[in-house]
This record gives C-alpha cells, structure tokens and sequence, in this order.
C-alpha cells in the first residue's frame, strides 16, 4: 500500500464487528498493517462512513448512521 510515510505492506480482511463504545459496526472491510507501531488503530472509510460526526465545545460525538 502507499501511504503518508511511503509504500508499506497490508493484509485486506474483513471484520465481523467493530465496536466503538456502544457503537457496534458489522461486516467492515479492514487492512491489517504489521508495520505501524504501538497500539493505535486508524478507522478508514470503511468504518467511518456508517457514523454522524457532530462536535460540542471540545469534544467529538460519534453517532451511528441511520442511512445503512
């Protein structure tokens, strides 16, 4: 894959479910990269475009879509 910080190597998959607190996603497409490091996860478009985004003061809320 080419990203940001060059060409990288990644694994496509698909998730049964992705839950974000009590948001629950299924059947997301996902990249697995060996490559990246720490903990971290980066939800794509994949994941992203199945939530409302909203933002208060300083915090971001996340919503599930009611478009599916």
């Amino acid at each position: 894959i080419s990203t940001a910080n060059g060409r990288a190597t990644g694994h496509r998959t698909r998730l049964a479910s992705l839950r974000l607190g009590d948001i629950e996603l299924r059947d997301v497409a996902a990249l697995i990269a060996p490559g990246m490091d720490g903990d971290e996860v980066l939800l794509g478009m994949s994941a992203l475009q199945q939530l409302e985004f909203s933002q208060k003061g300083g915090t971001l809320v996340l919503r599930q879509s009611t478009l599916q």
